[in-house]
């Protein structure tokens, strides 16, 4: 690029320079500054169709279409793509060019395979997982053309899906296919760091399958909001019945002593009484008196408590006398 930059600076008047990449981010700055900047589009797949056929009447070789269209889609718009395809296929086939012998030189699936998984999808038969991803391995097919032509696969089953001109019966919904395409690009960004190819493309031609019995949860929300309707519509339309709350009956006791061996937790308060406060004098324990233990005092505390509460007042000590 350096020894480039120069002749770029001072071109000859006679001279005119075309410069193409599919890489433009990796051309210099200093260089892009100094050219004329076109974006080509991609070819359309009968653009190449057409100009492979044109080389197919130049060589006189007789060449199906769907060959040719197979190329094209290959190709993914490159022109130039698709004519080294082409000639990697005439090298290697004899009389007729068949889409069969393009799948083989390229080592891409059957559309057949394809088939077979929509069959087996909307079977739910899993063990078709295994066979299809057995022939996969065994015949030898690229994983990365595999994974592109299922790609294409689900992509137009979407597109067809979301274009609300065309009715066309199909087994998947659009959450569904959106579901499988999420599942492919995963898989086709961890097959180089997978231990085994082999178990990821059976896990992800299971995962397909087995979307089949998976409701969509879409589906699961509109049932719940459903259900809640229902069940708001029984509320307000049953009778309203106010429960009848019973009372628990409150023992009476026959004397202090019986209250004093109830429970205290279930004996219910008392009722609130205005009258005069009655106090309950406790004279202090002489110093002369003998030590209780704590559960004796702890009785006697109870006692002194329910003889306020039958009283009606409140529990004061008084000071010593004498």
């Amino acid at each position: 690029f350096n020894a480039l930059l120069k002749t770029l600076e001072e071109p000859p008047e006679f001279v005119k320079f075309f410069f193409a990449t599919t890489e433009p981010h990796k051309i210099p700055q200093t260089i892009l500054s100094r050219c004329q900047r076109f974006n080509l589009k991609r070819l359309s797949i009968e653009s190449i169709v057409q100009k492979l056929q044109y080389i197919a009447n130049d060589l006189g070789q007789n060449v199906e279409k769907n060959a040719l269209i197979r190329l094209a889609k290959y190709a993914l718009g490159g022109l130039r793509d698709a004519e080294s395809l082409f000639d990697q296929v005439i090298a290697f086939s004899e009389g007729i060019i068949t889409e069969s012998a393009v799948q083989d030189v390229l080592g891409v699936i059957p559309s057949e395979w394809l088939s077979e998984l929509d069959k087996s999808f909307e079977k739910a038969d899993e063990k078709m997982a295994f066979e299809i991803a057995h022939k996969l391995f065994y015949d030898g097919k690229d994983l990365h053309h595999f994974l592109e032509d299922l790609i294409e696969h689900y992509r137009q089953i979407l597109c067809s899906l979301l274009d609300k001109t065309k009715k066309q019966a199909t087994i998947y919904t659009q959450e569904q296919c959106i579901s499988i395409l999420e599942m492919i690009v995963a898989t086709q960004n961890n097959l180089k760091s997978s231990l085994s190819p082999q178990i990821a493309i059976e896990l992800l031609l299971l995962q397909i399958i087995r979307l089949r019995l998976v409701v969509p949860i879409e589906q699961v929300l509109r049932r719940l909001y459903i259900l809640e309707e229902h069940i708001e519509n029984a509320k307000l339309q049953a009778p309203i019945k106010t429960p009848i709350v019973k009372a628990p009956e409150i023992p009476k006791e026959k004397n202090l002593v019986d209250a004093v061996k109830l429970d205290p937790v279930k004996i219910e308060p008392a009722k609130t009484v205005i009258e005069p406060a009655k106090t309950v004098e406790v004279q202090e324990t002489p110093a002369n008196f003998e030590p209780i233990d704590m559960q004796t005092k702890a009785r006697y505390d109870t006692l002194c408590q329910f003889a306020a509460v039958e009283l009606n007042g409140g529990l004061v000590k008084t000071p010593q006398k004498g």
